[in-house]
């Protein structure tokens, strides 16, 4: 089920980036109107990705739940 629900919010607004040393970030955008769906993207994303850090950026009017 949490795969399924990032797998589509990565396909709706979603990009994953290659940062520095090789690592792969996946983040998603979503606008800072919508509280519960920015915690209900980072609270999937640390089910799938439990070992990763999971957080947010806040930017103008924006919000970026991502993991890397």
């Amino acid at each position: 089920k949490a795969y399924s629900y990032i797998l589509g919010q990565y396909l709706g607004d979603g990009h994953i980036s290659l940062m520095k040393k090789g690592v792969y970030r996946l983040r998603i955008f979503s606008d800072c109107k919508y509280p519960n769906l920015i915690q209900e993207i980072k609270n999937n994303l640390s089910v799938i990705f439990p070992m990763n850090k999971v957080g947010s950026i806040t930017k103008m009017y924006k919000e970026k739940p991502s993991c890397a």
